[in-house]
């Protein structure tokens, strides 16, 4: 599943239910037991092959204030005149509760 932006807060929720129930259908886990990871990759959008088989690629979001730091994988400071630099895909899958990492 890709999903796209710019989604208003309705198409996110709708999204991202659809996500985890897709996992839970297919896991047969309870939805209450279930969690989001979310990896930012090192890939812009280009660079992706096909959607992933569990979870969903999220790309065309931006920053504003900061820019993400691909090589460290952390968020950095922004540059000059570079107001709303992109994000690169972000992964995001569903996990069960008891594998988050906390």
């Amino acid at each position: 599943m890709w999903l796209t932006s710019p989604l208003s807060a309705v198409q996110w929720a709708v999204k991202r239910y659809g996500v985890a129930m897709q996992m839970a259908r297919k896991n047969e886990w309870p939805l209450d037991k279930m969690c989001l990871q979310c990896d930012v990759t090192k890939k812009n959008r280009e660079d992706m092959g096909s959607a992933p088989r569990e979870g969903a690629y999220v790309c065309g979001l931006f920053m504003e204030g900061a820019r993400w730091d691909v090589p460290s994988g952390m968020i950095a400071e922004s540059r000059l005149k570079e107001l709303a630099p992109p994000m690169p895909v972000i992964f995001i899958k569903v996990i069960g509760v008891r594998s988050r990492i906390i």
